[in-house]
């Protein structure tokens, strides 16, 4: 059980052992999807049929149907907002890959609300299939793309043959084991004094740790429906899923909203009831991605449409907390200065500091850049030079200045860190 207060801050690295990308590998799964919904649309375009041929998904019809400036024929009316979308699609992926940004999310703050709107869908889907290969292949499908996308042929050659469930990824057990040992009945489940910050758009850990409470006869459904709500999870960037807990769509987006759905040999149903199909796909990922906010921009650290009560409650929950695990977390400057990290995870001198504070961070790889960020973050004086040599920073028992504070590094990924690095929760 965690008895004292603990948050976890979570980056981009923590859900890449799920399946998600991080980075670049989004971006440029954000530039096939665009390029993939474009040639839907242009071939959607040609299929319209009695009553059915005005059907268009969502997306579309919010943002490229203006009957205003409507003109042609009839048919050209029908084809000219496909037609309007794909042509959008295909420019904003060629404008994407021109950039080439490291990261795809600043990039979206910067450009027009129909844009905007794209990058977002193009996200949504592409995080959507992650979650669908993952839930079928049982694993970290990340570990088989990179061996495919590898330069050497004895790379790509045994991706072909990895078995991914025989890798350790699913750091969740370590946290579902704490939130359970020591508990007599379920109620004591609510005992459980911790928070979850994430700055990723997906929902693995709220859907493991369901799945994991759910499976030990211990725990009622009320009780873990209850102690996983009311804001145990705050996603500073929104999520793609309207109800995080949500288990009969979970990894169950159809494979069929894919490039030339239409010419698929998956089934043999009509041309107009794959159109259907997409449609219905479409409006599904749609919704998705409006859970998707715009990422913070330029120095201000403010999120176009962030939550500022969630963002609140994360700044005051890592206020309170006694130990912090940064996990995956790049200490992005924006980001850091949206969760005012510097203040409330610096090293503190003052003789009011009585109890000992734990903060553990991960760099996978030691990365000097994320060292140097992270340095400046927790140190007094904004050094950056507080973890370039050590891993462990304990001042715990110093006697200085009335320091009571406990960093440590971890260069090892999140999995490691939690099972080989970290002590155990209130260890």
């Amino acid at each position: 059980m965690i008895k004292e207060d603990t948050v976890f801050i979570l980056g981009a690295g923590a859900s890449w052992h799920y399946g998600y990308p991080t980075g670049e590998t989004l971006v440029r799964k954000v530039v096939q999807k665009l390029r993939n919904l474009a040639e839907s649309c242009r071939v959607s375009s040609e299929i319209g049929k009695a009553d059915y041929d005005e059907a268009k998904p969502q997306f579309i019809t919010e943002n490229f149907c203006d009957a205003n400036a409507a003109t042609g024929s009839r048919e050209e009316q029908r084809k000219e907002p496909w037609l309007k979308a794909a042509e959008s699609c295909e420019k904003l992926a060629k404008r994407i890959e021109v950039v080439d940004p490291p990261v795809i999310d600043y990039y979206i703050g910067q450009q027009s609300e129909a844009s905007r709107v794209l990058c977002k869908l193009a996200i949504a889907w592409a995080l959507l299939d992650c979650e669908r290969e993952s839930e079928k292949a049982s694993g970290n499908i990340n570990r088989k793309e990179q061996l495919e996308l590898s330069p050497e042929e004895a790379d790509r050659n045994r991706a072909k043959r990895l078995g991914l469930s025989q890798y350790a990824d699913k750091w969740h057990r370590f946290i579902l084991y704490q939130l359970s040992v020591g508990c007599e009945k379920s109620s004591d489940i609510h005992h459980n004094k911790v928070r979850f910050i994430t700055f990723n758009y997906d929902v693995s850990l709220e859907h493991y740790l369901d799945r994991g409470l759910r499976s030990n006869n211990l725990f009622t459904t009320k009780d873990i429906e209850s102690f996983l709500g009311n804001d145990r999870f705050i996603h500073v960037y929104g999520n793609i899923r309207e109800n995080p807990l949500e288990k009969d769509t979970y990894g169950k987006l159809s494979p069929d909203m894919v490039n030339n759905y239409l010419e698929s040999p998956a089934n043999n149903n009509s041309k107009l009831e794959r159109l259907k199909e997409f449609i219905k796909n479409a409006d599904y990922v749609y919704q998705a991605s409006k859970g998707i906010h715009t990422i913070a921009n330029g120095n201000t650290g403010k999120s176009l449409s962030v939550d500022e009560t969630k963002i609140e409650l994360a700044k005051k929950e890592i206020a309170k907390a006694k130990s912090i695990y940064i996990l995956g977390y790049g200490f992005d400057d924006n980001n850091n200065n949206l969760l005012n990290l510097r203040e409330h995870c610096r090293i503190r001198t003052s003789l009011s500091a009585q109890t000992q504070r734990k903060i553990m961070f991960t760099n996978f790889g030691n990365i000097n850049r994320v060292n140097k960020m992270a340095s400046k973050i927790f140190s007094p004086s904004g050094s950056s030079e507080y973890f370039m040599e050590s891993n462990i920073l304990d001042l715990s028992s110093s006697g200085v200045g009335g320091l009571s504070d406990y960093f440590e590094k971890s260069t090892n990924d999140v999995y490691s860190a939690l099972s080989c690095d970290f002590d155990f929760l209130n260890e």
